[in-house]
């Protein structure tokens, strides 16, 4: 049963899922809600970034939550992807319920590029 498996790992990871996706789209992103995982892949041009890396270091720099820029993972270099490509984040939802919380709370303080 996936809602008992490793003491209700699959259930905490759908309901994170649905917090931070939930709570993502309604500050104005993009977001790929994941089927399954640890993870949450969103779109931040919306906000009016230009790149994976501006946001990051503005989310940590403003909220105190740290995210992953997409681009790490794709083997090539900034200026041989897309536009969309370039805006792609990766947040880990592998956390607690208070943990997920907190970051929504700080999140929601980000000021949107220009």
């Amino acid at each position: 049963d996936p809602d008992t498996c490793f003491d209700g790992t699959g259930a905490l990871m759908r309901a994170n899922a649905e917090k931070v996706t939930s709570a993502m789209r309604a500050m104005g992103f993009k977001v790929y809600k994941p089927e399954g995982g640890y993870f949450v892949v969103a779109d931040c041009s919306p906000l009016g970034f230009e790149t994976n890396m501006e946001f990051c270091r503005t989310l940590l720099d403003e909220c105190q939550v740290a995210v992953a820029p997409m681009n790490m993972f794709y083997g090539r270099p900034p200026e041989e992807l897309s536009p969309s490509e370039r805006c792609l984040v990766r947040l880990a939802i592998c956390k607690t319920e208070p943990v997920i919380d907190e970051a929504i709370t700080r999140m929601k303080k980000l000021k949107a590029a220009n």
